[in-house]
């Protein structure tokens, strides 16, 4: 692909690099900063063990501001790519967009009506078969725009989590004693727990490895926030540097 079709994209990238180095050092400063703790509730009836986040600080607003700034640009970046495209072949960018749409059906009737199939068939058709921009072709792709959609609209605010506690103390009513236990945490239940026949009950909680999650009702659930956005760093420079095969 030539360098004035990549200028665009890869600049988008760039900002959205650097919007997550910008999300893990607050994320981080957050976290040092004493700002939440943990309880171990126990339930009487099952014996089972729910924990607690209890914050001492609100999550700093630059943290769904960078995630929201960095999903924007991954997006924009696929769109300025089929810009570039009509660009090139003469046609009208202000139609320039990547399509990406629920189902494949879908896919294709936007396809149809688009202005990168009347200047480049061949690009439509590659994005069709090879792209597959739809939930069921290429996810992450489909839940990147979802994702932008909603910072349109309201801030993505993710949620604080345990994922594990580890260095637990505990003892069951048989007086049997346990220590430096390692236990993993699912929607906020100890999952994992030793199981004697008796009741166990915590003495010391541990020390919790706490993340920063999507909340219920994204694209991305229950997926670690910065991850999931180096995720679809790499998945948005594979899909850009796929064009290298049908650039003029």
């Amino acid at each position: 692909m030539s360098d004035d079709l990549l200028i665009g994209p890869s600049s988008k990238i760039r900002r959205a690099q650097r919007h997550v180095a910008e999300l893990e050092e607050c994320i981080q400063t957050f976290l040092r900063n004493d700002a939440c703790s943990v309880e171990v509730e126990e339930d009487q009836a099952s014996g089972s063990h729910v924990l607690k986040i209890v914050t001492s600080k609100p999550l700093p607003e630059d943290i769904p501001l960078a995630i929201g700034d960095a999903a924007n640009n991954l997006r924009s970046a696929l769109d300025i790519l089929i810009s570039a495209f009509i660009r090139k072949a003469g046609g009208n960018i202000a139609a320039g967009s990547l399509p990406i749409h629920e189902t494949k059906e879908n896919l294709v009737a936007a396809l149809q009506r688009s202005e990168i199939k009347k200047v480049r068939p061949d690009v439509a058709e590659f994005i069709l078969n090879n792209i597959k921009p739809y939930k069921d072709g290429n996810f992450g792709i489909w839940a990147l725009s979802k994702l932008d959609n909603v910072n349109k609209h309201r801030l993505i605010i993710p949620v604080v989590a345990v994922t594990r506690l580890s260095g637990i103390s505990a003892r069951d009513e048989n007086n049997n004693i346990f220590t430096n236990l390692t236990v993993t945490v699912d929607h906020g239940r100890i999952m994992n727990l030793i199981q004697t026949g008796a009741r166990m009950h915590i003495t010391n909680h541990g020390h919790p490895a706490i993340a920063i999650l999507f909340d219920e009702g994204h694209p991305f659930e229950g997926k670690a926030v910065v991850q999931t956005l180096h995720h679809l760093i790499n998945l948005v420079t594979e899909v850009v540097e796929s064009f290298r095969t049908i650039a003029p």
